[in-house]
């Protein structure tokens, strides 16, 4: 064994290669499974230029790949992938399967079966991310020989002192006996280390034994040299990849380590330092080399004192290091391709494609670089890293096991028609999508409905389309009823077959039975997607079609997987979804590979493997670079730390580890430019560390501040209108209004906050399309509205006075038993009779994943605020009397004509509470799962009328009524800022008489105002929410009103509590306020205002 150390912190990976491949053309390379890509095209290049000048070489368009007196008994390899290689060439095929998403499969098969024998793991079932740390933490245990018995011992030693320690060592000790069990009865090898087996296998033989007929393969294997490269640096070597390593020395021809090493007391050298140690007292013959790649001295000592930890670098106003700060992701990125124009073309180019690397440590930022960079002509030669997740086949797949959970929602059903799988034209759905959004059409309800397709002879205007010649089989050229057109084009030909197999996927309830359906769909639109690809080549796009073709197999392999016996086991929709996507995910970490010349385009975590000469750094930011925040795993490190000192096994502390690798690879990666570094930062954001050190080296006056934009094609758009004065004519709004208008309170606040945008959706019906994926705030809202209207309601029926009421709370808070029983049933009753998407499986019960998430989330609210509501009841002496109050109906009705246009106002108010002393005595109650009070100044700007207007209303119904206030009752959980923990307390105003009858009446008049408004169609985007929600509006800004720097509706200013005398001379403005003219009588005008 030769180990070669090379006392410096620059990337030795293009040396080493160049030096291994000099000593044996079929060198076999063992690096990081992340770095296999960028380390081949090192070594592919080395075996053009030097190693084959005379071969024969196949030339296509993308790469030049060497047939002939190349590198045919070379590869560049991991660990695991030599590990099971040398397994299966000895007869042992337990490990070829032995990849994440088996052990995965084992792993939710287990918590899935045994979860009620779990005691902290048992819900982890319902989010794959929980699943990804426990084999995390499982790899971790394999890998340093952790045990279930050394967990055992670990559970005695501890006793009894942290019960949650103890409960998760004894869930992670049964969950690896069960996987164990799993792996013995299928052959899945999945409880083994398939490196230190190898090792085990190597170590048990010696040259005499090797030549036994039944090692010939593995013989095949051993007749190479072998170069460890990138290992001992980042992390110290596992115990089964030391003796793995040892034993290849052993048996091939012999194993050269390559290692930056510079002193165990540099940082940058902690782990290197012991990987010399081992190797070295074990015999390896040690040479300390040069690194030839490595030129600029002034680089390579601000690089090596960067490593080292020290600021006395005497170096300054280098030229190898240049500083910007640029605002705008696009300038900044711009700026990086015109930096790689001018140094690789031109008559004084001195660098190719191949020698520059882009980092990028911003995700959002990684994704906008090619088609910046498409701009500059240079996407041919980027490293096109294309995620295979985000392909036509993965990502079809997850929308048809989203279908059911979203209720056949009207964006996911576009998706599937859009996805490119299916023969319909794009146009087409278009015209789809209209038809839709025009009937109302949003979702299954409706849209498989024939009856909403066909034609209606009383409809005035019904819409048509025109169908080209050759467009649709077995139509002729001309124009046809949408409807009809829609309906057997699109919804009879494709959707329905599609609905047919997403409700055959939903209604199998074990994993493998879903995959199965899944890959006879699949199998049945081949022709599809072979017909995709072939266009996709046809048109110049290779690397997609190639990316395409691979994620079609990885898709199939998975779900392939999945149909093992082992998997067997119950699982929701939402959970198979989960698990495929990030499977999909953890398998398509690769890319497509990389070609020879081509500009490198990667991260921080893959920037240091190989060298580069000019290296850009974008994205870096004070959180992102070189340090991230993290969380911790199933375990903590204080917890892993016990651990280790129970069992007396060296575990790595995870916090450490992981802040010396971000520093470690912070520094290889600067260590990795020879000749220059580029960073550039965005200008007002916190400077990453690293941009700091490097501005002692650059004189302040040549750190360049918006040196650069991006230029713009053509001119910047000239509006035809302006945003502050736009209107719709007052003859169309007579045709849109000729039927008068539906409209509820909270949309005339939604029009006073932006006209423009209620006049889109509200009156023109263009909407916002909403994907109605998942349970949102609103659907939770929605949950808890239903939970309390249906509980509180058949508590006051039962116990109809405030006597009778406190009494039964009393009785229900001494009886938990009692008050568990009541809220399950309320709970399963609400979601039953709601039945949003993703609640109800097809048999009729309720998910168990939307159960033990949505449903445990209202159980906890249920226990602390019913009874806390009835109490307040009982107490203030108002008792629940209407419940959802529809202001539509007739006793009720709020209607408004204005300019000749009808407004029919529409609601429900929450609860209407009665005086049990005075029954023309009420109050407003309205329920919120969010923070929320009553704010006079809101009332005065217009943006929280809802409450007064429902007073409104039904003081309107009920004659001779008062209203003694209104107010939110919040039900939720929220900690209180003042750590006096949870409490509930109605925020109903605390208003005079006087400031009820004002705010009545100003509500009216602002309703009368802005129906008025409405009317004469004013559409005007100033906007009147608060400045720091409008970067979030974009119909905003897109009619011309920017959103970082947004016109606001100005304000009616008014002292502090003086906000009811400026409503009153709002009111009366040619009289002066007098406090003691109003005399308290409620003076609100009646419903019907003219």
């Amino acid at each position: 064994m030769r180990l070669f150390v090379y006392d410096t912190s620059a990337c030795i990976t293009g040396e080493a290669i160049r030096s291994s491949l000099k000593h044996d053309p079929n060198t076999v390379f063992i690096v990081p499974e992340p770095s296999k890509a960028q380390i081949e095209r090192l070594v592919l290049l080395d075996v053009m230029e030097n190693r084959a000048p005379e071969g024969v070489f196949l030339k296509d368009r993308t790469a030049i790949i060497p047939v002939s007196a190349g590198y045919a008994g070379g590869d560049v390899v991991s660990f695991l992938k030599l590990a099971v290689r040398i397994l299966e060439s000895c007869g042992d095929m337990s490990m070829s399967g032995h990849t994440d998403i088996v052990m995965r499969n084992a792993v939710y098969a287990v918590l899935a079966e045994h979860h009620d024998e779990f005691m902290t793991f048992e819900n982890l079932t319902g989010r794959c991310d929980n699943i990804n740390k426990l084999l995390s933490l499982i790899g971790d245990f394999v890998r340093y020989n952790v045990t279930p018995d050394e967990i055992g011992k670990a559970i005695d030693a501890s006793g009894s002192g942290d019960l949650q320690y103890v409960n998760k060592l004894r869930d992670i000790k049964l969950l690896m006996e069960r996987v164990q069990e799993v792996s013995d009865r299928y052959s899945l090898g999945l409880m083994t280390d398939p490196i230190l087996k190898a090792s085990e296998i190597l170590a048990s033989l010696d040259k005499t034994g090797l030549q036994q007929r039944r090692y010939r393969k593995l013989r095949t294997i051993l007749n190479n040299s072998f170069a460890v490269l990138q290992f001992g640096v980042t992390r110290n070597l596992t115990p089964g990849e030391y003796a793995f390593v040892e034993a290849l020395d052993r048996l091939s021809k012999g194993t050269d380590i390559y290692i930056n090493g510079g002193g165990k007391d540099i940082p940058l050298y902690s782990c290197s330092g012991k990987v010399i140690d081992r190797f070295a007292g074990n015999g390896a013959v040690t040479e300390h080399p040069e690194n030839s790649d490595y030129r600029c001295c002034d680089l390579a000592e601000i690089t090596s004192h960067y490593a080292a930890g020290d600021n006395s670098c005497g170096i300054r106003n280098t030229d190898s290091v240049s500083l910007y700060e640029i605002t705008g992701s696009d300038n900044r990125i711009g700026f990086v391709m015109e930096e790689i124009i001018r140094l690789t073309s031109g008559p004084d180019a001195a660098y190719r494609y191949r020698d520059i690397r882009i980092c990028c440590c911003d995700d959002d930022l990684l994704n906008k670089i090619r088609p910046v960079a498409a701009r500059y002509g240079l996407d041919v030669f980027i490293d096109r890293k294309i995620t295979l997740n985000n392909t036509v086949i993965p990502r079809f797949i997850m929308l048809l096991l989203r279908l059911p959970l979203s209720g056949f929602a009207l964006g996911d059903v576009l998706a599937v028609l859009r996805s490119g799988l299916f023969p319909v034209h794009l146009e087409y759905c278009d015209i789809f999508e209209n038809y839709c959004v025009k009937y109302n059409i949003t979702d299954a309800v409706r849209m498989f409905n024939e009856d909403n397709y066909r034609k209606d002879p009383d409809e005035k205007y019904p819409m048509s389309n025109f169908v080209e010649k050759g467009t649709v089989d077995g139509l002729d050229e001309g124009v046809y009823h949408t409807g009809e057109f829609v309906y057997d084009y699109i919804v009879k030909r494709i959707l329905i077959p599609v609905r047919k197999t997403a409700l055959e996927i939903d209604g199998r309830n074990d994993m493998a039975g879903k995959a199965e359906v899944i890959l006879d769909y699949l199998d049945g639109i081949r022709d599809y997607t072979e017909a995709l690809v072939k266009e996709l080549d046809d048109s110049g796009r290779s690397d997609i079609a190639q990316a395409t073709v691979r994620a079609y197999d990885e898709a199939m392999s998975i779900l392939a997987s999945f149909t093992h016996e082992m998997n067997r086991v119950e699982i929701t929709q939402r959970n198979f979804l989960e698990l495929f996507r990030t499977d999909m995910m953890n398998r398509t970490s690769g890319t497509i590979p990389l070609k020879v010349d081509s500009v490198e385009i990667t991260t921080p975590d893959h920037a240091f493997y190989t060298p580069c000469k000019v290296l850009f750094i974008i994205g870096a930011t004070r959180e992102n670079f070189p340090y991230r925040k993290s969380a911790d795993g199933i375990m903590s490190s204080y917890e892993l730390q016990a651990l280790a000192r129970d069992i007396t096994v060296t575990l790595p502390d995870r916090d450490v580890v992981k802040t010396r690798e971000e520093f470690i690879t912070s520094a290889l990666m600067l260590a990795s430019a020879s000749d220059h570094i580029y960073m550039i930062h965005e200008q007002g954001k916190g400077k990453s560390r690293v941009f700091e050190y490097l501005t002692q080296f650059v004189d302040s006056r040549n750190i360049l501040i918006n040196n650069y934009k991006l230029p713009v094609d053509g001119q910047y758009t000239r509006p035809r209108h302006s945003f502050t004065t736009a209107v719709i004519s007052p003859d169309l709004m007579d045709i849109l209004l000729s039927d008068g208008m539906n409209i509820s309170v909270s949309t005339i606040e939604e029009y006073v906050t932006c006209p423009v945008e209620f006049m889109l959706e509200k009156v023109l019906s263009i909407k916002t399309r909403d994907d109605n994926r998942g349970v949102r705030s609103n659907v939770f809202g929605t949950l808890a509205h239903k939970l309390f209207e249906v509980s509180v309601k058949k508590a006051c029926e039962e116990h109809n006075t405030p006597e009778k009421l406190l009494e039964y709370v009393n009785t229900l808070e001494l009886d938990p038993a009692g008050l568990d029983e009541l809220c399950d049933e309320m709970v399963r009753k609400t979601i039953i009779e709601e039945r949003l998407p993703g609640s109800i499986e097809a048999d009729g019960s309720i998910s168990r994943a939307f159960d033990n998430n949505q449903g445990n989330k209202l159980r906890r609210l249920f226990r602390f605020v019913f009874t806390a509501a009835l109490r307040e009841c009982a107490v203030s002496r108002f008792m629940p009397e209407g419940y959802e109050l529809d202001i539509s109906q007739e006793d009720y009705l709020m209607t408004y004509h204005v300019n000749g246009h009808e407004f029919r106002f529409k609601g429900s108010v929450d609860r209407v509470d009665v005086s049990a002393d005075n029954p023309n005595v009420f109050r407003i109650q309205d329920y919120k799962t969010y923070a929320k009070s009553l704010k006079p100044y809101a009332i005065l700007q217009g943006t929280q009328i809802q409450l007064p207007a429902y007073a409104m209303a039904v003081r309107g119904g009920r004659p001779g009524s008062v209203v003694s206030g209104f107010g939110y009752s919040v039900i939720s959980m929220k900690m209180s800022n003042d750590g006096k923990g949870l409490t509930f307390a109605p925020k109903t105003s605390q208003l005079t008489p006087e400031q009820l009858d004002i705010a009545l009446r100003y509500v009216d008049y602002l309703i009368i105002k802005a129906c008025t408004e409405i009317s004469c169609g004013k559409s005007d985007s100033v906007y009147a929410g608060s400045k720091g929600s409008a970067s979030y509006h974009s119909i905003m800004g897109l009619t011309g009103n920017p959103t970082s720097d947004p016109v606001m509706r100005e304000k009616i200013e008014c002292a502090k509590d003086m906000e009811f005398e400026m409503m009153k001379k709002i009111l009366d403005p040619d009289k002066e306020s007098d406090p003691e003219e109003n005399n308290g009588e409620n003076n609100g005008e009646n419903n019907g205002n003219e």
